[in-house]
């Protein structure tokens, strides 16, 4: 793995999170009715709901004490709900239900899942959820190579307004977010770090990733994504697609990201790939979807390492069948290192 190259990447990305910050505080303090006192108080704790012989097993370190139904009792009773902060670690062993509305923001409280196979927070069919500046830990050993594992941190089928942004995630053996049929959509700033080769095999376990989703309005940006077994996925037929600034390396099975067949409005720029086993970057392909690939541009990112694949692969055929049928594709310049160019097949 390149060291430098992934530490400049991500110096990269905290002076953008910096300018993106400023960004955000002068457009509060421009926008009246939108300031800091507009927004519902943490009128709740999760510690009202717990004894303290539970608060302080909370604090120890190894809970074994099972929070779920304290935390949803508390986001049930507000859309803003206080976890303590990062001295906090909440065992659950089921998922917690959000509102339209809610906000998550534990401030660096820990929350594990303790039940295989069960996502932490689903927020299916809601509007304007936001899930920010928190630590959500999987089991791991609950891996199960198939697109139908719900070993996730959030599932938010069918849901629209969903922010989420610079939380921690480690060791989902599916993915930390997974939803489909999703609408406006922003995955930004979030570091998730994989089960790893210990759960993961190469060239196997593709179905694990730092974030899958499909849906229209999708950004998923200056992310930090590791040890997974494929970077993202965006599932087929999705549109209206910005994946920009995002840092993934060491991905232990297949790509760093795939795109699924029928994406219409697709950007990929200015992203760093680093050490992956199969492909730096696949635009699928299949003629079954009956949707061709409309306006894509994939431009300026950097792609070094790949073990048996391409930097970027346009199409998953070989070439005795027909090219992709695909409308205004752009290519232009990037960096590729340590890894094979073949020409693309696409028209």
């Amino acid at each position: 793995m390149n060291q430098q190259l992934i530490q400049a990447a991500r110096v990269a990305l905290i002076a953008l999170a910096t300018v993106a910050s400023v960004t955000d505080v002068r457009a509060t303090a421009a926008s009246p009715g939108e300031g800091e006192g507009d927004k519902p108080s943490l009128s709740v704790s999760v510690m009202q709901f717990m004894t303290p012989a539970q608060r302080a097993d909370a604090t120890s370190g190894a809970p074994t004490f099972d929070a779920t139904s304290v935390i949803q009792q508390a986001l049930e009773s507000s859309l803003n709900v206080d976890f303590g902060g990062p001295r906090f670690t909440y065992r659950v062993s089921g998922t917690m239900t959000l509102r339209d509305g809610q906000t998550v923001n534990t401030r660096g409280a820990s929350i594990r899942q303790y039940k295989a196979q069960t996502p932490i927070f689903n927020c299916s069919k809601r509007k304007n959820i936001t899930i920010e500046d928190s630590v959500l830990i999987g089991m791991g050993t609950d891996f199960v190579n198939t697109p139908s594992s719900i070993a996730v941190g959030i599932q938010c089928n069918g849901a629209s307004g969903v922010v989420v942004r610079g939380n921690r995630f480690e060791n989902f053996a599916y993915a930390p977010f997974w939803s489909m049929d999703i609408d406006d959509f922003k995955y930004i700033g979030n570091t998730v770090k994989g089960p790893g080769s210990t759960v993961l095999k190469p060239g196997v376990s593709r179905n694990n990733t730092g974030v899958t989703v499909g849906g229209k309005n999708i950004l998923i940006a200056n992310n930090v994504i590791s040890e997974t077994g494929q970077g993202l996925i965006v599932a087929e037929t999705s549109q209206h697609i910005v994946v920009t600034g995002n840092v993934i390396h060491d991905i232990i099975s297949e790509h760093g990201m795939y795109f699924d067949a029928g994406l219409r409005n697709l950007t990929v720029t200015g992203n760093t790939i680093v050490e992956v086993y199969h492909t730096g970057l696949k635009v699928q392909h299949y003629d079954a979807v009956g949707i061709e690939p409309n306006t894509i541009l994939i431009a300026g990112n950097s792609i070094e390492g790949t073990k048996v694949g391409d930097c970027i692969l346009m199409i998953n055929s070989v070439p005795q069948y027909r090219a992709i049928p695909c409308t205004a594709l752009a290519v232009p310049a990037f960096t590729c290192r340590r890894a094979k160019i073949s020409p693309s097949a696409a028209t």
